[in-house]
């Protein structure tokens, strides 16, 4: 098993989140006129797609699991955030094949 998201086969599942995230800075999209951009100062990041309402298109590289068991594989940075926000959320690495 391992920590590092880069180890993660282009195969692996996508994100289970079904909201987008900037890849680098998490919840910092914008969307207007059907596309996003982050608002993280100085990042940059456009795509010229709705983002923010579209599912996550990063590689699921945790598992999420809440106090009742129930599981979802997300990207690093969504793992990240529920890990703060969900209280007693315990967030793993996937294992790789």
């Amino acid at each position: 098993m391992t920590d590092d998201p880069m180890s993660v086969p282009d195969t692996a599942p996508l994100c289970g989140i079904p909201w987008g995230i900037c890849p680098e800075h998490g919840p910092t999209l914008a969307a207007s006129a059907g596309r996003s951009r982050c608002t993280f100062p100085g990042c940059g990041r456009r795509w010229p797609y709705d983002r923010l309402d579209a599912p996550c298109a990063e590689l699921a590289t945790r598992r999420i699991t809440d106090r009742a068991g129930a599981s979802i594989t997300a990207c690093a940075v969504h793992a990240a955030e529920a890990g703060q926000m969900i209280d007693g959320a315990a967030v793993e690495p996937l294992e790789r094949p």
